[in-house]
C-alpha cells in the first residue's frame, strides 16, 4: 500500500523525503539546513532525524535514535524504535507498537517501513530489520496481543495488590 507523501506528519515526510534522496550518505550540513527551509521545518526538528557525522551528517541508524515514543510521535520515529526493537525479538517490537498507541494494522506505519526498507541499501542494518519486521508482520500482530494481555494482567495483580493493602 502506497500512501501520498503528504499524509503522513511532517517529520514523517522529512524523513522519508530525506532518504529517497541521499539514503544514507553522508551530506554537507548545508543541504541539511536548505531541506529544512524547503519543508518549512525547524532545523532542530529535523536534526533528530539527520544527526552529525564527522563529515557531515546523513539519516540516523535505529539503534542512535533516542527519542522516547508516545501516542504523538511521528510514523518515523515509531519505524525507527521498532528496528532498534527488533533485535530483542517480537516482543520488544509489540510493546513499541503498545507504548506508541499504533493498531497493528496502521497502514500508514507500514507503508513507511517498506519504503524505508527498499530505499536503503541492501546491507544496511536498519533495512534489515525491517525487512525482517515486514516479513514477520503477523507474528508481530501476536506478539503485540500477547504483550497488551500481559501488560493488562499486570495491571489487574498490581491494582488489587494495592486495594488490598489499603484494606489494612
Amino acid at each position: 500500500i502506497y500512501h501520498p507523501l503528504d499524509t503522513f506528519d511532517a517529520l514523517t515526510q522529512f524523513g522519508l523525503w530525506w532518504v529517497r534522496l541521499y539514503a544514507r550518505q553522508v551530506v554537507a550540513k548545508s543541504e541539511l539546513r536548505w531541506e529544512a527551509l524547503a519543508a518549512s521545518m525547524e532545523f532542530e526538528q529535523v536534526r533528530r532525524l539527520v544527526p552529525d557525522t564527522e563529515k557531515g551528517c546523513r539519516f540516523i541508524q535505529g539503534r542512535e535514535f533516542q527519542a522516547g515514543i508516545s501516542a504523538e510521535s511521528p510514523v518515523i520515529e515509531v519505524a525507527l524504535a521498532m528496528s532498534a526493537a527488533s533485535e530483542d525479538g517480537l516482543g520488544a517490537v509489540g510493546e513499541v507498537l503498545l507504548t506508541a498507541g499504533r493498531e497493528v494494522e496502521d497502514t500508514y506505519l507500514w507503508a513507511a517501513i517498506k519504503f524505508l526498507a527498499y530505499r536503503l541499501p541492501d546491507t544496511d542494518t536498519d533495512a534489515i530489520a525491517w525487512t525482517r519486521i515486514l516479513r514477520n508482520r503477523v507474528a508481530i500482530g501476536s506478539a503485540t496481543h500477547a504483550v497488551a494481555v500481559a501488560q493488562s494482567s499486570s495491571d489487574t495483580k498490581r491494582k488489587a495488590e494495592e486495594a488490598q493493602t489499603r484494606l489494612f
